[in-house]
């Protein structure tokens, strides 16, 4: 699923917000240059946590924000926060 930040800043579209909770529950997944810091997808994310399957999270910075905190603290070792440039990020995998 990509996002393009004048889309996102409305929120999810009814079509993607009902194709996260499949991708959340049977597939990684990777969140590059999506800083998390909204008030419709956020909560989407964070409420599956239990359900879903796993998430990366890719950043520049090595500070962890403490919005991302709480999504990692409630994902647990389901979630892998991944520091560096995107050229960095597709090195790793």
């Amino acid at each position: 699923m990509i996002a393009i930040l004048r889309e996102t800043a409305k929120g999810l579209t009814p079509n993607a917000a009902r194709i996260l909770d499949p991708l959340l529950k049977d597939k990684h997944m990777l969140f590059v240059g999506y800083s998390g810091n909204d008030f419709d997808n956020y909560p989407k994310i964070l409420s599956m946590a239990d359900a879903a399957k796993g998430i990366y999270w890719n950043f520049k910075s090595k500070e962890v924000p403490e919005y991302i905190q709480k999504l990692f603290d409630a994902y647990q070792d389901k979630a892998v926060y991944i520091v560096g440039d995107l050229r960095d990020l597709f090195k790793q995998l």
